[in-house]
């Protein structure tokens, strides 16, 4: 009869050869699956992870912005699209500051909507705005361009300090903004701007310092003559973990509970706090100020939600949002004009569900041609210099 001691060695030496069998099988099976993915399915690292970056890599606490000349994919399960970063940060093709004479330049700033969340470059509704309007006869103009300045992730806020920090380098003649109704709650998170009982106050990146943003535009008509902050700190996206850099299994594992999250997500909904709605409200009033300081025509855009377009009850969003907009009004002498076009009805009666990446939420392709198609005449309205491409100047679009 076998002793008790050996016995029990030989039961350890079996749990071990089977543990052994066991880690050694599971290795080759994700090896067998890293190596499918690698061949078969690649999977890109996450946009956080290659363009993008957050005021921890842009030297503002709240900032967002893109690394210049990064390559990256936005991926979930609708779409995988790539993405090219241009040498000033934006998601368009390259571009100088210097602005030629003969050029009618309109900056297009937003959120993950009008960056073009889901689509190609060239299949947004700022580039498709630029295929569709040209100078017409007789204008000073020979062509116009339009540049995407819109940000994942970003509101109001964020897309002021852009203004600031770089978008008058490009001496626009036109602002466009694509509000999202996230927007107001980007504008406290962020921290950017303050308020200071009716006056918008910008933290100055140097410690300690502050900036009372409308009364500097009130002594100076320049952007340069109030920039008193330090040079920004190299943008530079978020250093991938090590096994997602190397790993296609990390990053799929990822990718997967992200989509579920995606799906499983509460509605979206337009109601926001009042004390976000105030800082907006300023912000906008301050985009427009200085809008007017720099003779550049604003356009707001309200861009609803796919949830905003389902509610029966809500039957315009300006109404909606006229707190929140109630500076936006023209100058006594309607020059540079300032104008808000609600796409709520529009996009409805284009019939919403086509226009919108179903699980996602964003627009599709559809709904960027939409979106373009609706700020075109608007365009036209507020500056008779430009022209259409495809068409027949249009009459005048309602809101």
């Amino acid at each position: 009869m076998m002793p008790a001691a050996e016995k029990e060695r030989g039961t350890l030496r079996g749990l071990v050869l089977r543990l052994l069998v066991l880690v050694l099988s599971s290795f080759l099976t994700l090896g067998l699956f890293e190596a499918g993915l690698r061949l078969f399915h690649p999977v890109p690292l996450h946009f956080t992870e290659t363009f993008l970056a957050d005021g921890w890599q842009t030297g503002r606490e709240g900032a967002m912005g893109h690394v210049p000349n990064a390559v990256g994919h936005v991926k979930r399960a609708e779409f995988d699209v790539a993405v090219r970063i241009n040498a000033h940060g934006l998601r368009d093709r390259e571009i100088p500051y210097e602005k030629p004479p003969d050029v009618y330049r309109i900056l297009v700033l937003g959120d993950s909507q009008t960056f073009g969340f889901g689509v190609e470059a060239e299949q947004t509704y700022a580039k498709l705005l630029e295929q569709r309007l040209k100078p017409l006869p007789g204008s000073p103009y020979r062509r116009t361009e339009t540049l995407n300045a819109g940000v994942i992730g970003t509101g109001t806020a964020h897309q002021l300090y852009f203004l600031q920090e770089q978008g008058w380098k490009y001496r626009p003649d036109a602002v466009v903004v694509g509000f999202f109704f996230n927007d107001v709650v980007e504008n406290t998170q962020c921290r950017l701007f303050t308020l200071r009982g009716e006056h918008l106050e910008q933290a100055a990146r140097a410690a300690g310092k502050t900036v009372l943003i409308h009364e500097g535009y009130r002594r100076a008509r320049s952007h340069e003559d109030v920039q008193t902050f330090t040079a920004p700190a190299p943008v530079r996206a978020a250093r991938p973990s090590f096994w997602a850099r190397h790993f296609h299994l990390v990053r799929f594992v990822r990718e997967r509970v992200s989509n579920l999250v995606q799906a499983l997500r509460r509605p979206d909904t337009p109601n926001t706090p009042r004390p976000s709605t105030e800082l907006g409200a300023r912000l906008y009033e301050e985009m427009a100020r200085q809008c007017r300081a720099h003779d550049a025509a604003l356009l707001v855009a309200l861009i609803p939600s796919p949830h905003q377009c389902r509610d029966a009850a809500l039957t315009s969003l300006s109404t909606h949002y006229a707190s929140l907009l109630r500076f936006l009004k023209p100058s006594p002498d309607g020059k540079p004009p300032v104008a808000i076009l609600d796409l709520l009805p529009q996009i409805r009666a284009a019939g919403a569900s086509s226009l919108y990446f179903p699980i996602d939420g964003h627009l599709n392709r559809a709904g960027h041609r939409r979106v373009a198609g609706a700020l075109a005449p608007e365009l036209l309205r507020l500056d008779s210099r430009l022209g259409r491409t495809d068409a027949p100047p249009p009459t005048p679009s309602g809101r």
